[in-house]
């Protein structure tokens, strides 16, 4: 099973925004972070999500299955 992103799929999510449903690697439960880029992991990609956490900004890469697992997307609000 291949756990993470198409190039497509990657680089459509650069901008968005996502919250933790629950703590992980870290990371407080509810904290937003955006998607700051998008990277090729062998046979896979990922996405990098920069952390809005107090002091300095906390930066991890993550698959598909994790970001389905932990997080949920923040929709922007209605214009």
């Amino acid at each position: 099973m291949n756990k993470g992103f198409t190039e497509k799929e990657a680089k459509k999510l650069i901008g968005q925004s996502f919250e933790t449903r629950a703590p992980f690697s870290g990371i407080p439960m509810r904290t937003r972070g955006v998607v700051t880029e998008a990277f090729n992991s062998e046979d896979h990609w990922n996405v990098m999500i920069e952390w809005v956490l107090p002091g300095t900004p906390v930066r991890g890469w993550y698959s598909k299955q994790e970001l389905s697992s932990y997080m949920n997307l923040v929709q922007p609000p209605a214009p």
